[in-house]
């Protein structure tokens, strides 16, 4: 009978841990989305244009992912910030977000008329592996803030406004393997501090006209694009699409005096420069190609002429000479029958005279 009672002791305790550890989900679940709707509040008006579930957040899945009753994912997509959003508003919706322990994507992309409302506690969001802001038109200077964040695997603010240079901070972002800055008004020069990015995989500047520099040697990027920016290539980069040209010693050396890099460093940077001249890039290259073709073509078009001009006038040569000697035989073929008319004549006269 003892045995029994101690028995049903402890399937009562172990049903009652059971109960405890459901409550405490429910009860985090539900502390994550009392999150999540005190910081939906701060979207002021631009709330009418989002369908929030009420009851459980994590059934808004258009704009939250849960994983194990957490919130791991928010995405705001095509928020209003004119006369709808102010600084402030946006200040606390990322205050808010931050208190999610379990938060690692957040995703705000597609804004209109957000120019200038970079939330400025973007590192309060310490926990995130992604951060996603694209086409919003901010027009900023990059935030030195987005460098605490240095748990960041996956970082794209392309297709925005962001102007001036590139923070050497970035280069703290060590765990950084994703890198989107293309489509901005970047300019100066590719911070040194880049080659502390040893996971970066994925490098698009692309549409930077004002980009000037070089990728650090030694990054293992695998894919790329540097189109439409000013950069040059070392010898030893991996990924080379569409660089303007080769760095060549006077280009290394004007980059060297203003990207940060220490000065042990510079000699071996130098020995990175192209024997090739600026000339030699696909634009120039390009350009002479097309010279070269169309004096190849002037050439022809001339040795053409000129075959054509001597074949005229040989013709005409020939037409004159056979002119000549058609009149020749006409005026022979006219004395030859004079001759014979005179020939035909005397001998009646000597006849004539016989008789007498």
């Amino acid at each position: 009978m003892l045995k029994d009672k101690n028995w049903l002791s402890f399937l009562l305790f172990i049903f009652n841990i059971f109960i405890i550890n459901i409550n405490e989900v429910k009860a985090q679940a539900i502390e994550d989305c009392k999150i999540f709707y005190e910081a939906f509040d701060h979207f002021g008006k631009s709330k009418a244009n989002f369908d929030v579930d009420t009851e459980n957040c994590c059934n808004t899945h258009s704009m939250v992912t849960c994983k194990d009753n957490h919130i791991t994912e928010i995405k705001i997509r095509n928020l209003d910030c004119y006369n709808r959003l102010s600084h402030e508003d946006m200040d606390a919706m990322i205050s808010k977000f931050g208190e999610l322990q379990y938060l690692t994507t957040f995703d705000l992309s597609y804004s209109t008329w957000c120019d200038d409302f970079f939330p400025k506690n973007i590192s309060k969001l310490k926990n995130l592996k992604s951060l996603i802001m694209v086409k919003n038109t901010f027009t900023h200077v990059l935030p030195e803030s987005i460098s605490e964040l240095t748990n960041l695997e996956i970082l794209k603010l392309s297709n925005n406004k962001f102007f001036g240079e590139i923070p050497s901070s970035y280069g703290n972002l060590k765990n950084l393997k994703i890198l989107l800055l293309d489509n901005n008004g970047l300019s100066e020069y590719v911070p040194y501090s880049f080659k502390n990015l040893k996971n970066l995989k994925t490098l698009n500047l692309n549409n930077n006209r004002k980009l000037k520099g070089y990728i650090p040697k030694d990054l293992k990027i695998e894919q790329c694009d540097y189109g439409g920016t000013k950069l040059c290539s070392l010898k030893s980069n991996t990924c080379n699409n569409n660089f303007e040209r080769k760095c060549i010693l006077a280009d290394l050396q004007e980059i060297n005096s203003s990207n940060g890099i220490p000065e042990n460093d510079i000699k071996e940077y130098e020995n990175e420069a192209s024997s090739k001249s600026k000339d030699d890039s696909p634009v120039t290259i390009f350009i002479y190609s097309i010279f070269f073709i169309i004096g190849i073509l002037a050439i022809l078009y001339i040795l053409i002429c000129c075959c054509c001009g001597f074949g005229a006038i040989s013709m005409l040569r020939s037409r004159k000479r056979n002119r000549s000697i058609d009149s020749n035989n006409k005026k022979g073929s006219s004395t030859n029958e004079d001759n014979a008319e005179i020939l035909d004549k005397k001998p009646s006269e000597e006849v004539k005279i016989d008789f007498k």
